[in-house]
């Protein structure tokens, strides 16, 4: 019994076109599909990797590119055979188990949407959270971030200096606060000499001195930084001179329009007439 019912033996006599269609049917019905394994795969954008890291972590994987974009524990595709009880063997693939988790991280205060491996995420657990696991000194642990963990730890070193930084701040400015020689209107350099011998000075720089003591003043006295402000647009209205509103027609607009176009086409002609000449001199 064939296939195709409109397939009969008839057909195949009298009608030799109609035969070479329905089997040409039949061979494209009949091709397999491509195995998945074998079809075009793509590799992910890396994540931006920051600089002054270990020369050991710094190059990113070049086999099984997804641990450049999850966080992989230094997990990897394995290949090998199952093996049945005669002894056949067939070829097969172990994959990491990775899961896509949104994980709580304390410094940024807020969830982190990331594909993990199931054994970072008990390394997670037992290390006491993500923050704990992505900022950890070990050598291996190191290594085994990818350049997906190193982009989130820099951003968590960033975040941890940013916080120390402003708590530094806020204590200069309540050892500002209990200063006596303290008054409205001061500069950095008068009151300078009374705190610089505090500890919060010694710990920050010059120039976060500076940024605490003027938004220090400028909480105590808003009324003067909205004076400041008031006077600085006054004197800017004084500067600027009153634009002269012309109103245009339609028709005007659409004169200006054509000449602007005609001017154009003009260009373009005289460049193509320079050309011409130009070929005419070159092949003359």
């Amino acid at each position: 019994m064939l296939l195709n019912p409109h397939l009969r033996s008839s057909n195949l006599i009298t009608k030799p076109s109609l035969c070479r269609s329905q089997f040409r049917f039949l061979a494209t019905q009949a091709k397999p599909k491509k195995p998945l394994r074998f079809r075009p795969w793509r590799p992910p954008v890396y994540p931006r990797v920051p600089s002054k890291i270990p020369s050991f972590a710094e190059v990113p994987y070049k086999t099984y590119k997804i641990r450049n974009k999850i966080l992989a524990g230094g997990k990897n595709i394995l290949f090998g055979h199952s093996v049945s009880k005669f002894k056949n063997r067939t070829p097969r693939v172990w994959r990491p188990n990775i899961k896509v988790k949104s994980l709580w991280s304390e410094i940024l205060g807020r969830r982190i949407r990331l594909r993990v491996v199931t054994s970072v995420l008990r390394t997670i657990d037992k290390d006491g959270g993500l923050d704990a696991y992505l900022l950890g000194s070990g050598k291996t642990r190191m290594k085994e971030l990818g350049p997906r963990g190193w982009e989130i730890r820099a951003v968590l070193i960033r975040r941890t200096k940013k916080l120390e930084r402003d708590g530094l701040m806020r204590m200069f400015q309540r050892s500002l606060l209990m200063c006596p020689q303290l008054k409205l209107g001061m500069e950095f350099k008068d009151i300078r000499p009374f705190v610089k011998h505090t500890e919060w000075y010694a710990a920050l720089p010059e120039h976060d001195c500076k940024l605490a003591f003027y938004s220090l003043m400028k909480a105590l006295n808003p009324g003067r930084l909205k004076a400041q402000r008031a006077g600085k647009r006054r004197a800017l209205r004084r500067r600027v001179k009153p634009a002269v509103v012309v109103r245009v027609s339609k028709n005007i607009r659409r004169m200006i329009r054509r000449r602007k176009i005609e001017a154009r086409l003009e260009r373009v002609k005289e460049t193509g007439i320079k050309l011409k000449r130009r070929r005419k001199e070159m092949f003359s």
